[in-house]
């Protein structure tokens, strides 16, 4: 596996939000444990709202949370504190992304707008009203924005037009992943379980994967692809219903990680840490040496709501965030339950590997 440019973060972003103030391993919500009784270093709620969406800025000084309350909160990694409270949208917001310098927070929702605030003062500083919901979004390294919303893709930068890429009449699914790796290829994916990579420039396609499905009795079933995380050097992490893979879309090669759904994943930046979660179980895995058929966790943590919707780690690699809470029943987000961003240390499992931490 390659290496990740310095800097450069690995996460996944999916979809629910918690949100308020902030206490070291304790709060509203009750801590997640880990099964070596490691509490989280901090736990972020405020218990009204699934979180949906999780990230650190790139600097790794600040977590924002996007949530079922159509809000997104941006804390102070080091502390937990709050800083900002931001948005007003009408329904849940499911997705985020922080711009390169970590300067601007994009948050996308069901009710089509797609926010940019300055991170330090909590001011909008760009609006757009999007086609459908913007089920993803993501920043260029040049600072240009990309978004998923039905069955367009589009990218642009403030004050410019966008460049559109819309799916041929008759396609009737969706875009529901969107990505950018750290070259400036835009990376996404639809309901039909397709990859795309495109040209960050001008949308012209590069590469394609179609995800295989597996046939039981005769049957189709779609695996759809929950999270897709650029690793560089034209490699993608991504995950589905039958496992986590690598696809390496110069060469066309692709290489089972797990066995097994995995419906979150994130990559630590030197690539020795992979952490997966299927409901409320989580594992942290030595990525330099995976057993695909048989996963020996490092260490394997079960967090008190079942629904972890999100993972993120940060650009130092010592810390994973968790969102956690609530679920979509197709209608609303369901009541938040144990609602919370938990913040874990990653350093112990690091230790475990030889080299881990060499950029």
């Amino acid at each position: 596996m390659v290496k990740l440019q310095r800097g450069v973060l690995a996460m996944c972003v999916v979809g629910m939000a918690a949100l308020g103030a902030a206490s070291p391993g304790r709060g509203g919500a009750a801590p997640a444990k880990a099964a070596d009784g490691a509490e989280p270093l901090l736990t972020l709620t405020d218990e009204k709202a699934g979180v949906t969406a999780v990230a650190f800025s790139p600097d790794a000084t600040q977590i924002a949370a996007t949530g079922g309350d159509g809000k997104a909160r941006i804390w102070e990694a080091a502390t937990g504190k709050l800083l900002q409270t931001v948005g007003a949208h009408a329904g849940p917001t499911v997705c985020l992304a922080w711009s390169p310098d970590s300067k601007h927070l994009a948050v996308g929702g069901f009710d089509r707008v797609l926010d940019v605030w300055d991170a330090a003062t909590g001011k909008r500083v760009d609006q757009h009203v999007q086609s459908d919901a913007v089920n993803g979004v993501a920043f260029l390294p040049d600072g240009r924005l990309v978004t998923a919303c039905g069955a367009e893709l589009q990218w642009w930068k403030a004050g410019t037009a966008a460049t559109v890429l819309k799916k041929a009449s008759g396609d009737k699914t969706r875009f529901n992943r969107v990505a950018a790796s750290p070259e400036g290829e835009v990376i996404a994916s639809d309901e039909a379980d397709l990859v795309l990579v495109l040209s960050g420039k001008d949308g012209a396609k590069i590469a394609q994967l179609q995800r295989p499905v597996d046939v039981p009795g005769g049957r189709v079933n779609h695996n759809l692809v929950r999270c897709l995380v650029p690793l560089g050097n034209s490699e993608l992490l991504l995950s589905d219903g039958i496992g986590v893979f690598t696809w390496e879309w110069k060469a066309d090669k692709s290489t089972r990680l797990q066995k097994g759904a995995a419906w979150n994943v994130a990559m630590s930046p030197d690539q020795s840490l992979l952490v997966t979660a299927v409901t409320g179980s989580m594992a942290t895995l030595n990525a330099r040496n995976v057993d695909a058929k048989a996963p020996r966790p490092l260490v394997q943590q079960t967090v008190k709501d079942p629904n972890i919707n999100d993972l993120a780690i940060s650009s130092k690699g010592d810390r994973l965030a968790v969102a956690n809470g609530g679920k979509w029943t197709g209608a609303k987000w369901s009541d938040a339950g144990a609602s919370a961003v938990y913040v874990y240390d990653l350093s112990a499992a690091a230790k475990l590997i030889p080299g881990a931490g060499a950029k």
